[in-house]
Parts: C-alpha cells; structure tokens; sequence
C-alpha cells in the first residue's frame, strides 16, 4: 500500500499531507482512517453546495421536519402511478371516458407492472411520476385516432397527450403501447428523460 493512493475518479491524491511512499506495518490503522475519509469525504463541496443551494429556497432548519422519503416524495412526486388519478385528470379527444377504446386503454394500464407505468408516464409526458397536487397546471390528454390495428401510439410530450388508434382488441392495444414505449425512449434523440 501506498499513500499516494487513487481517489474515486482514479487520481492519484495524497492520503496524509507529509506522507508518501509505502505504509508501514505500524501506520495500517491511519491509513485505513486516511482512505475511509477519503472516500466518504470526497464530494463534501458538491453536497454543500447542494445544501446551500436548497436553503435558499426552504428555511434548512425546516427540513429537519421531514424524513428523507417525505422530502424525496414532495420534490419528486408519487413514485407509483395512481392510475385512478391520472383518469381523474384526463381530458378525452374523440372519445369519451366509458367507451371501448378509453375502457380498454385503462384496463391495459391498470395491468401494467409499476416498471411499465414509469416507462408509459416517460412516454407520453418525460417525465416518471405524477405531480402531488390536487389542481394539475396539466392534464393527460387521450385521443382517439382512426382504426388502424397496425399503427402506433403517438405521443406528445409537451402536452401529455397520448393518440391512440382505435384498436380493436383489448390484446393489440396493450402489445402496440408496449411496444411503443419500449421502443421511444429519449425526446428528440436528446438522451432519455428523468
């Protein structure tokens, strides 16, 4: 072992200022102080920077109110997606909630994995979760477009609006949506969402 020994990126750093060459047998237990330090140290000034930041919106003496889950929950969102939420705020376009295009789109969702859900929200929004609010600034938008059992969703991100073809089979819509969300996965080739 040596006291020039790689930080997390690879560099080379010095462990102990004043220290260089090979650890000696007597110095193991400063050493492995040295490293563990090192390491869980490294990125003190980004995480600061982080803490700085985010008290200049929230008072930090607030946050100490939260778990860490709750604080993740109100900046993020939900992590499942409530379906019976999402129709709470749907605005339909050629169809209407109850007929059997929208009831087959719903029950395909509701049968979704929490996986499938994420990647559908990334779809048809870019984003992975729902707002928290109970007043959204937008809703999810469901269109109907014409019969075609071998046309693709469409979506559109900027206004979470999903086209759907009128399918006609429960089976067709689920395997066309999967593969649709499965197959778009960034936005304009920009990288995937978060």
């Amino acid at each position: 072992l040596s006291w020039s020994y790689p930080d997390v990126q690879g560099t080379p750093q010095v462990l102990r200022p004043g220290r260089t060459g090979a650890v000696e047998v007597s110095e193991v237990s400063d050493f492995m102080d040295a490293l563990l330090e090192s390491r869980l140290g490294y990125d003190r000034s980004a995480v600061e920077a982080l803490r700085t930041g985010l008290g200049r919106v929230v008072p930090l003496e607030l946050l100490k109110l939260w778990t860490w889950q709750e604080l993740q929950r109100a900046i993020c969102g939900e992590p499942r997606l409530d379906v019976t939420a999402l129709k709470a705020h749907t605005v339909y376009t050629n169809c209407q909630d109850g007929d059997a295009l929208a009831s087959m789109f719903w029950t395909t969702l509701e049968g979704f994995t929490e996986a499938e859900k994420e990647r559908f929200l990334r779809f048809v929004w870019g984003r992975t979760r729902l707002p928290l609010d109970k007043n959204w600034e937008q809703k999810f938008q469901l269109a109907a477009v014409a019969a075609d059992d071998e046309r693709l969703p469409t979506s559109h991100t900027c206004f979470f609006q999903l086209d759907l073809p009128r399918y006609s089979a429960q089976p067709i819509l689920a395997e066309r949506l999967r593969f649709a969300m499965d197959s778009c996965i960034t936005i304009d080739s920009d990288g995937q969402p978060r």
